[in-house]
């Protein structure tokens, strides 16, 4: 319903110009929300848990604004992983510097982490029950599609420790291994408070001519609500075979 002619006129010289429009639903068969980052569904090898603790320290600029200022005064950082061989204690420190020894730690944690994932262990022997099981197959243990000459069954395994896990086809087998993007593997650290405290004091004492941000990149494989992921400039030290671009974290 219009008020008057005039704004009726006045709309169809507006309206005109688009062609017109159609809604269209989806097929039945394709209406339906479905999953597929499987590769979530499992455990990570590898990943991280950090925490920093700072004091209040007498602001001294005579700013009556300011009462007290926060400083960094320690961390702890703990490897979480399910490989005994490959399980440390927690990383923990308390004096001067706290954020500049909490980030050569990490930058020399993701070295041992690249060093460990790049080699591709093979799929140790089978065990009569794990032969059995696999045999018995007949899907896909992630996307349930059926077995076929046309889609054959594979063993997954876990690259590190090289233990069988289950029958997947091909294209599950391969989504489902470490995640890499072109700084390296990816490993996940989670901090307690990142989003409203932890993450201001990162990026307060982010030096560009060392260290490389990407906030975008991190989003795609971070749970966390502000990710982050840094790669770091500098060279990495000359014992390590790991080349520096490959160094990759996300916060």
């Amino acid at each position: 319903m219009f008020s008057s002619e005039r704004v009726l006129e006045k709309y169809e010289r507006c309206c005109l110009v688009h062609s017109p429009q159609q809604i269209v639903f989806p097929e039945p068969d394709k209406c339906k929300l479905t999953f597929d980052s499987h590769r979530c569904e499992h455990p990570f090898d590898f990943y991280y848990v950090a925490d920093f603790e700072s004091i209040l320290k007498p602001d001294d600029d005579n700013d009556p604004t300011l009462v007290n200022t926060h400083e960094t005064a320690g961390f702890c950082l703990h490897r979480m992983t399910p490989h005994e061989n490959y399980q440390t204690p927690p990383i923990t420190y308390s004096g001067l510097n706290a954020i500049e020894k909490f980030l050569e730690h990490i930058f020399a944690e993701s070295e041992k982490i690249n060093e460990i994932m790049s080699v591709q262990r093979p799929i140790k022997p089978l065990e009569k029950v794990e032969r059995y099981a696999h045999e018995m197959d007949t899907t896909c243990r992630i996307c349930k599609s059926p077995f076929t000459e046309s889609n054959p069954k594979y063993h997954h395994h876990n690259h590190v420790s090289g233990d069988y896990l289950f029958a997947a086809c091909k294209d599950c087998n391969l989504k489902l291994k470490p995640k890499v993007c072109h700084h390296g593997y990816v490993v996940v650290c989670l901090f307690h408070n990142l989003a409203s405290f932890d993450s201001a004091i990162i990026l307060k004492n982010f030096d560009k001519n060392t260290w490389n941000a990407c906030t975008q990149t991190a989003r795609r494989h971070s749970t966390t609500s502000k990710p982050y992921c840094w790669t770091r400039k500098k060279p990495c030290s000359s014992k390590s075979k790991t080349s520096p671009s490959r160094i990759h974290f996300s916060f």
